[in-house]
């Protein structure tokens, strides 16, 4: 009999020890049988209600089966119990964290810290949350507290090199990204942010040589490799810059920054064939229209209902809104009404999807997912200005947008392409002299379009008295 079969049986025992039950869920965990452990967590909690270890590893466990709403509930039941957990706390800001709810981490990570104030790990946890929430100066103190517990916990040092990085101060970037390598040489986070910040500045024979040396301390990461293909690429030595994108994919089959980068690359040397083949938007993408739930009478009754739901969800606190443009925190926390609804139509609509292309013999769809949960947000815009430039989402396996309502300033024929999505353009940040093959697709009220998260997009400029509504998802493997 082995390990697993065994904890099943003490746990379907007749009468069975709580605490020996807490160690034998904790068993299942490590051995990798989420279910058993989840079981076996509430069995104890049948047995012992007050039990707070018992909630909070609850928590721990469906955090890790990506059920967050869930794990958060299990976690504030053991809060409720014992309240001055610091560690309840902590683990708490981590499952909002996982969220997107940066306001309800800090909170928690507050908590956390004023039961521990001089956890180091604690301060840079509320610094990343402020960070997201365009609080760069805040952020900084914090970072600064968990250096001033800590002079040498590294992670610290990079975190503020981020930030200082991404606000364009260079200098000081790269001052704190090797503080973080003199007192940890092997701290691979920092040497990859100081290659990143010496490619920037054009040093990319320095930012070469210590992407070499994290590829050889993570030999099974592919972010040195595609970070090498970005140096690689613009030195156009193309034929090597397709081949560290293959070395990433033999890290991360499938890895959508890797096979972005990957087809720009092939495009930049001449093989449209190969290139198009990783952006095939003929088999990669799908438009529909989605049914409309039984209890509205018509679709534009549905999309009235939707909109007037996400229009009243708080913004995304990293993205302030304006009377021009404003973007929702997730809609998928807890959904209820027509966004309830809504979840239930994408969910099967991915599911299609996935049936559908499984028949393609395609990178992108041999890592398909078998469960995913869904992070999405609400854009309401009335204008996007010119030089909008493209992005794609890279933690996600397939994205999407349902139009909710569309503007009669938009034209839905191919005459005039103002606020239609467009698909096929690098960014601007990797310079490129191919011409892009460009594809639009209009905004049309009830449309569906799935794609790959990898896919560059971006909404091409327009203005409108009245706001263009879109609800777009990330399809987040579990």
């Amino acid at each position: 009999m082995g390990a697993i079969d065994r904890l099943g049986q003490l746990a379907d025992g007749a009468t069975p020890d709580p605490d020996l039950l807490l160690h034998a869920a904790f068993g299942a965990f490590e051995l990798g049988d989420r279910v058993l452990a989840e079981r076996i967590l509430r069995r104890i909690i049948d047995l012992r209600p007050g039990m707070a270890p018992a909630h909070l590893n609850l928590g721990n466990v469906l955090q890790a089966q990506g059920r967050l709403a869930e794990a958060a509930l299990s976690i504030r039941h053991a809060l409720k119990i014992t309240p001055r957990d610091f560690n309840a706390h902590s683990n708490l800001g981590g499952v909002f964290e996982q969220m997107g709810c940066p306001d309800n981490a800090e909170a928690a990570y507050r908590n956390a810290l004023d039961l521990a104030p001089d956890n180091p790990t604690l301060h840079e946890a509320l610094g990343r949350m402020l960070e997201q929430q365009a609080h760069p100066d805040e952020a900084l103190i914090a970072y600064s507290a968990a250096l001033k517990i800590d002079r040498n916990y590294a992670p610290a040092h990079t975190a503020m090199g981020t930030l200082l990085h991404k606000t364009r101060r260079m200098d000081d970037a790269e001052t704190a990204y090797r503080n973080a390598l003199e007192i940890d040489p092997g701290h691979s986070a920092g040497r990859q942010n100081l290659a990143v910040l010496l490619h920037e500045t054009g040093r990319l024979d320095e930012a070469e040589d210590h992407l070499q040396q994290v590829a050889k301390e993570l030999p099974d990461n592919p972010l040195p490799h595609i970070n090498l293909a970005k140096i690689l690429f613009d030195r156009r030595n193309l034929v090597k810059a397709v081949a560290a994108c293959d070395a990433a994919l033999e890290r991360a089959p499938g890895n959508g920054i890797t096979l972005a980068l990957k087809a720009i690359c092939l495009a930049e040397a001449g093989d449209k064939d190969g290139a198009g083949f990783l952006t095939d938007m003929d088999r990669l993408v799908t438009r529909c229209e989605l049914s409309v739930p039984i209890v509205f009478s018509t679709r534009a009754a549905f999309n009235a209902s939707l909109f007037d739901q996400v229009a009243a969800t708080p913004d995304r606190f990293s993205e302030t809104g304006t009377d021009a443009a404003r973007q929702t925190r997730d809609l998928m926390i807890d959904p209820t009404g027509p966004l309830a609804f809504f979840r239930s139509m994408i969910d099967e609509a991915v599911t299609h999807y996935i049936e559908t292309v499984t028949t393609l013999e395609h990178p992108f769809t041999a890592v398909r997912p078998r469960k995913w949960r869904l992070v999405s947000w609400g854009t309401i815009v009335r204008e996007i200005k010119a030089g909008e430039d493209t992005h794609n989402h890279q933690t996600a396996w397939l994205s999407g947008v349902y139009y909710v309502r569309a503007p009669d300033e938009i034209d839905t024929t191919a005459s005039d392409t103002r606020g239609w999505i467009e698909f096929g353009r690098p960014p601007r940040e990797i310079r490129h002299t191919f011409e892009p093959t460009i594809t639009v697709f209009p905004p049309m009220e009830g449309v569906l379009i799935l794609f790959p998260a990898y896919f560059y997009h971006r909404v091409l400029p327009f203005s409108s008295a009245c706001p263009r509504m879109s609800i777009a998802f990330d399809v987040m493997p579990t």
